[in-house]
């Protein structure tokens, strides 16, 4: 389901532009957490995520070479992929869940690339993306990518 635009990444894979476009991520979440109708807070935090230069996610790989996101149900039994900030927080939630093996390994998506496959995921079952589970935990339908992406004005 990764398209050949993915690339593996290693816990140290991040610099300190990374890091400091996480710890704004997570600040622009808390404030959405809190923000009231009308606020830009929401546009501003989705403006911050699509902007990254990459999307990190924990891939398995199947046994017909396939390389698929690892998801997690949410509360309402929906799967939902996982999708990080940083390569370090990938790591950190792969080894929390016990799954980094020979089948796993952490990869790095332009964002352009989620949203522009969007439709892929969803066939295989997948409802929705949830970023930084484990810090922050934001989260949306794959659905709504597409029309989220280009009502922040995110860049291609």
């Amino acid at each position: 389901m990764f398209d050949d635009r993915s690339i593996p990444l290693t816990a140290d894979a991040d610099d300190r532009q990374v890091y400091a476009a996480s710890a704004a991520i997570d600040l622009r979440a808390e404030t959405a957490r809190t923000a009231s109708m009308g606020d830009q807070a929401p546009a501003e935090l989705w403006r911050a995520v699509f902007a990254l230069p990459r999307w990190v996610f924990i891939a398995r790989t199947l046994e017909n070479g396939t390389r698929q996101p690892l998801a997690v149900i949410d509360d309402e039994h929906r799967p939902m992929m996982l999708a990080f900030t940083s390569a370090a927080r990938a790591h950190a939630a792969a080894e929390r869940r016990g799954a980094l093996d020979e089948t796993t390994e952490v990869v790095g998506l332009p964002p352009i690339a989620v949203v522009e496959g969007f439709e892929q995921y969803a066939k295989s079952g997948v409802y929705g993306i949830v970023f930084d589970e484990g810090s922050t935990g934001f989260s949306l339908p794959l659905k709504q990518l597409p029309s989220l992406h280009a009502a922040v004005g995110a860049p291609a």
